[in-house]
């Protein structure tokens, strides 16, 4: 799938913050929730763990002119 540079801006500025806002404030509620139970911490902390390395990776790959899809 062949981007525009506007939509590969846009892309990469959602993985950025997915990199550096949501995924950190997953594992951040997951480490201070209290009262929730701990499957469900432990979910919310590895998909927030998840995100950070899969956005990441993206991110620099398609920084770096590989075509990445999605």
């Amino acid at each position: 799938m062949n981007r525009t540079s506007d939509e590969r801006a846009l892309v990469q500025a959602v993985r950025l913050a997915d990199v550096f806002a949501l995924g950190p404030a997953m594992v951040y509620v997951a480490y201070k929730a209290r009262g929730v139970p701990a499957p469900l911490r432990w979910f919310l902390g590895l998909s927030g763990v998840a995100t950070i390395l899969w956005n990441g990776d993206r991110y620099l790959r398609t920084a770096a002119g590989e075509e990445v899809p999605g």
